[in-house]
């Protein structure tokens, strides 16, 4: 009998809990519009386009495709639904964008727990300390599908539901920067399903990152420079800007510029010589020129000629590394063997 009553008391205590979490879960989210019974995060955290993304940590899988059809697309329980609310949705979802780190699922809570408690203890073995609470300090998987799905459904609103493209790059210009200042790249992600899953959002996607590219603010810039690579069909509309834009006065911007040209006009002689100057000039900032470099083993054996040039960059170690100083080493190298590897190939298919 002891027993028994055990087990229904743990039962019990487990429907508790079930209850206790789903009621959090609705209050976390209270005042958001809903669709049969369910608000907009939560349709966002249930998209079916996104499921293998939002798995990941915990499958430690993600061979995860981009493209889709409009068929898949268009019914998404989720997305449909997103679309049925309308632009009410938009405040939730620019919200959903815009947050803050969350823990990833593979750290549960009793490892945040003992985060806290080491750090507590470090703290009063050392009075004064400034070391700062642990936090999350990137996204994880579960979070990023959370975005991926948000810049789905701006998309898919589109600029007369006062969404589309432009409110995305809002929303994602507000986000936090990890350790190393990048931002989540889920928008460009989502805008490849939306660019093979929205045809009739196409032409409106493309004016939003064409408007973008001219932005006042650097991040939106450098944002519309990265998502011109989820429209490769369309690099001869925006080639000219994208070569402008690496001379902007803002790093990151000529980064963005510089590595779009580079993926998506690959053997191209204005490409080549740009990346070679980019990679040459050493007042360049390090993390520049190692996108450079990195873009020069893109080229392959169009680019033999510049592996001394890569040699040398490798070689410049006259000064202390730093982190930027270290990522150019690394990708120079790696470019380096790239275009070994297809210098060695072409020249074993060609005839004697």
């Amino acid at each position: 009998m002891g027993g028994c009553e055990s087990e229904k008391n743990m039962d019990r205590r487990r429907v508790d809990r079930g209850d206790s979490l789903r009621c959090w879960y609705r209050g976390w989210f209270a005042g958001e519009p809903t669709y049969h019974g369910k608000t907009v995060t939560q349709w966002l955290d249930g998209m079916a386009l996104f499921e293998e993304e939002r798995n990941s940590e915990l499958t430690g899988q993600n061979s995860f495709r981009y493209p889709r059809s409009p068929e898949v697309v268009t019914n998404d329980p989720a997305l449909r639904a997103l679309l049925l609310i309308g632009s009410n949705t938009v405040p939730v979802l620019v919200k959903r964008l815009a947050e803050p780190f969350q823990w990833s699922r593979t750290i549960g809570p009793m490892s945040r727990l003992r985060m806290w408690a080491e750090w507590k203890w470090y703290r009063l073995r050392n009075p004064g300390s400034t070391a700062p609470r642990p936090a999350p300090n990137s996204y994880g998987s579960f979070q990023r599908a959370r975005h991926m799905a948000a810049a789905m459904a701006l998309v898919a609103l589109g600029t007369n539901g006062n969404a589309g493209v432009p409110r995305l790059l809002e929303a994602w210009a507000i986000s936090p920067p990890d350790a190393a200042n990048n931002r989540d790249v889920s928008p460009y992600f989502a805008l490849e399903v939306a660019n093979s899953g929205l045809p009739h959002r196409r032409a409106e996607m493309i004016t939003g990152v064409m408007t973008a590219m001219q932005h006042t603010n650097a991040v939106i810039r450098s944002a519309a420079a990265n998502l011109t690579r989820a429209f490769p069909d369309q690099l001869s509309s925006w080639k000219e800007k994208l070569l402008k834009m690496t001379g902007d006065a803002d790093t990151s911007v000529r980064i963005a510029a510089t590595w779009a040209l580079a993926t998506e006009d690959r053997g191209d002689s204005d490409v080549l010589r740009l990346l070679e100057a980019t990679l040459k000039d050493k007042a360049n900032p390090a993390r520049l020129r190692a996108y450079a470099a990195s873009g020069l083993g893109l080229q392959g054996a169009t680019a033999t000629n510049s592996l001394p040039l890569l040699q040398e960059a490798l070689n410049d170690t006259n000064r202390a590394l730093n982190n930027d100083d270290r990522f150019l080493q690394r990708e120079t190298r790696t470019a380096i063997r790239n275009i070994e590897k297809a210098t060695a190939g072409d020249k074993a298919i060609t005839p004697k």
